[in-house]
């Protein structure tokens, strides 16, 4: 069986330490923490976090399922629009 994971890495200076902010560069980390992203209503999930790192220099690293859709890579302009009203 074939799998992969997508690492995502944010870095402090991509935004601000600030957790008010609307910028928050930890934002996804504290969404993943917190538990919140596994049980999203009206059909909506989050990808699998499996695992958090964080590093001195206060980067921090997320691995991620990686999600496919039977959709692919290219988005028609109207699953855009699919997608903002399942947001909310």
């Amino acid at each position: 069986m074939s799998w992969s994971l997508i690492l995502q890495v944010l870095h402090p200076e991509g935004g601000s330490a600030c957790v008010s902010a609307g910028d928050y560069y930890k934002r996804e980390v504290d969404a993943y923490r917190s538990g919140w992203l596994a049980d999203l209503p009206g059909g909506l999930a989050a990808p699998r976090s499996y695992g958090i790192v964080e590093h001195l220099d206060g980067a921090c690293w997320i691995w991620l399922e990686d999600v496919t859709d039977e959709i692919g890579p290219h988005w028609p302009l109207e699953h855009y629009g699919v997608v903002a009203r399942h947001a909310g």
